[in-house]
């Protein structure tokens, strides 16, 4: 398998970073707020300051209409 797209809430992308199963990133940013549970983006990762975030390299920025599709790699 090369490769596996997930999609879910804050503690199943929680998992798979907690895991390290996770070598890249593409988000969806839209101009609208949506959810059922209340919960952020990475509910179950806490980082303890910026230094020991998670940081995209290779960072790309493409627009979809009204929406922003970022991409990035973490290793």
């Amino acid at each position: 398998m090369c490769s596996i797209l997930v999609e879910g809430g804050g503690k199943i992308h929680s998992s798979f970073l907690r895991n390290g199963l996770v070598d890249r990133v593409v988000l969806f940013m839209a101009p609208i707020f949506a959810g059922t549970s209340g919960t952020s983006l990475l509910s179950d990762f806490p980082v303890a300051g910026r230094a020991q975030a998670p940081e995209l390299k290779r960072v790309t920025y493409t627009r979809c209409g009204d929406d922003i599709i970022i991409q990035g790699d973490l290793f």
